[in-house]
């Protein structure tokens, strides 16, 4: 009875179990993602000979993973194979092309993707083609291709044990070569002590040994890499050679580029600036396998690069990219009043001013002041004052305390921020003009002293002028009470000029733009005026 009792209770209880699994049924596993498709592709591949099959999963791959470039150049490279396999080279080509196009850094580092882009290259240099292989190496991975496994299982095996399996497989399947050279020497190269590398479950058949030991390292996790005379397996951050050591002079400004700096202002370098640097080489293209490092001494202008070869020639080419001296403007400002009446009109800035205009104003009613001269970077703000200040005596503050003596500045302040256009000889500018003048001053009740009277007048404008030319910016007129009373006409004459890091002019203005200031001194030296 009790037997019975305890056979219903498990019925029971297995009944209840099953509901429960289907009001909450596990999610299913997902198959689009790129390591899934990639899988089965090469299943259909490695145990049914389906190429044709493969291809659309490739295909899928490519469209939905475009931004992943290491699954792209996987996906295109073993399409273009599959396409080899049923004999349509056309296609086989177009897969070449595209991955030499879109992914040749990863190219240069897989010997396999090398020698089947070459295999369709034309006799002309492609742009960001790789070095050629070695003899040697381009002996053995024509081994590699031609040994082929007609069967290989494993069943929770070791790296250590696989590897050790492949490397005398190699030896009986190679028919080819002499007694004394069959086989490949596969390396397993891993760090000491215990490791997370997981067992390998893996049924293969028809397949080559190149395109096993891929198989092998793909579902392990580790990374394959074939030298002179042996295929290395190691883990994915080991670095794919030599480490070598390089340093390289840069420009003082390049700290600008790690800094994240838009603006091109000299912005304090931050304290964790080796860090800086590595993420910004590792965001454009740079790997760092384990041992490599990258650091920048600013104070020696000094940039030290621990990697491999390939990887140490991406960072030379970036380094020439920036290393270059930075684009410097010299700003030049002069301010020209001109006393006008019925008889002397103002000059007409619409058109802009000439010697003419000039020649045929008397010199007494012509006040120059300036020019003032400042050298910035393309980006960055520059600051031109024209001022003088007015002393404000202690007995005004009420104390006889010199040291308290206080000053208010006044005259013509200009805020200007060059941008270099991307011809190369336009600059855009951004202008502030500030003028603080003094009116007069008026008694303060309760004290028995004037305070000043400051006026304030703020003209912004932006203009785009030729290296080496001038603008005028009219910052006072007729719309001004005072100015339409004294018949006195302000003009700002800007100069931009582009020079290198001794001053020296760049590039040549554009024919028929005129520096105004030196028109003013031609005619001064002409006795115009």
């Amino acid at each position: 009875m009790k037997t019975v009792f305890a056979t219903v209770c498990t019925i029971l209880l297995a009944a209840l179990c099953f509901a429960q699994d289907n009001r909450n049924p596990k999610p299913p596993a997902r198959t689009n993602t790129p390591e899934s498709l990639f899988q089965q592709a090469r299943q259909l591949e490695s145990a049914k000979g389906d190429y044709k099959g493969a291809i659309p999963l490739y295909e899928r791959m490519i469209r939905e993973n475009g931004s992943n470039t290491d699954w792209t150049a996987k996906a295109l490279y073993a399409m273009g194979v599959s396409w080899e396999k049923i004999g349509n080279t056309s296609k086989a080509r177009d897969c070449a092309q595209t991955l030499m196009r879109t992914c040749a850094a990863i190219v240069s580092a897989e010997p396999d993707m090398d020698l089947f882009v070459r295999k369709y290259q034309d006799d002309q240099p492609h742009e960001g083609t790789t070095p050629k292989l070695s003899q040697a190496k381009r002996q053995l991975m024509e081994k590699l291709s031609g040994i082929r496994i007609p069967d290989m299982e494993f069943r929770e095996a070791a790296i250590a044990d696989v590897t050790r399996y492949l490397a005398q497989l190699s030896e009986t399947l190679d028919t080819n070569s002499p007694p004394n050279e069959r086989g490949v020497n596969i390396i397993l190269k891993l760090p000491q002590g215990p490791t997370d590398i997981p067992r390998i479950t893996l049924s293969l058949k028809n397949i080559n040994l190149l395109d096993a030991i891929k198989f092998i390292t793909e579902v392990s996790g580790l990374k394959c890499r074939i030298a002179e005379n042996a295929v290395i397996i190691s883990s994915p951050n080991s670095a794919d050679g030599e480490l070598v050591t390089k340093t390289y002079r840069v420009v003082p400004n390049i700290a600008e580029c790690f800094n994240g700096s838009a603006n091109g202002s000299t912005s304090a370098i931050p304290p964790d600036v080796s860090a800086s640097v590595k993420d910004f080489f590792t965001n454009v293209g740079v790997s760092f396998p384990e041992g490599a490092l990258i650091e920048y001494r600013p104070n020696l202008n000094l940039l030290i690069a621990k990697n491999t070869i390939d990887n140490l020639n991406v960072v030379e080419r970036i380094i020439s990219t920036l290393n270059v001296a930075p684009v410097q403007i010299e700003i030049q400002v002069e301010q020209v009043k001109i006393q006008t009446d019925a008889a002397i009109p103002a000059p007409d800035i619409s058109r802009g001013l000439t010697y003419t205009d000039f020649a045929t104003i008397p010199t007494n009613r012509i006040q120059r002041h300036g020019p003032a001269r400042i050298v910035t970077k393309s980006g960055a703000n520059a600051e031109i004052k024209m001022t003088s200040n007015i002393h404000l005596t202690p007995i005004i503050q009420g104390t006889n305390d010199l040291a308290n003596e206080a000053t208010i500045e006044v005259g013509e302040i200009l805020n200007a921020t060059p941008v270099v256009g991307p011809d190369g000889f336009t600059i855009d500018l951004t202008m502030i003009w500030t003028s603080k003048k003094l009116e007069g001053w008026t008694n303060v009740i309760g004290m028995a002293h004037a305070s000043p009277i400051i006026s304030q007048k703020v003209v912004v404008q932006s203009v785009s002028i030729w290296t080496g030319s001038s603008r005028i910016i009219q910052i006072q007129g007729t719309d001004d009470a005072e100015t339409a009373k004294s018949g006195e006409r302000s003009y700002l004459i800007i100069t931009a000029t582009l020079v290198d890091l001794d001053g020296n002019r760049i590039n040549k203005p554009k024919p028929g733009d005129r520096n105004l200031s030196s028109d003013l001194n031609a005619l001064h030296n002409g006795n115009i005026f």
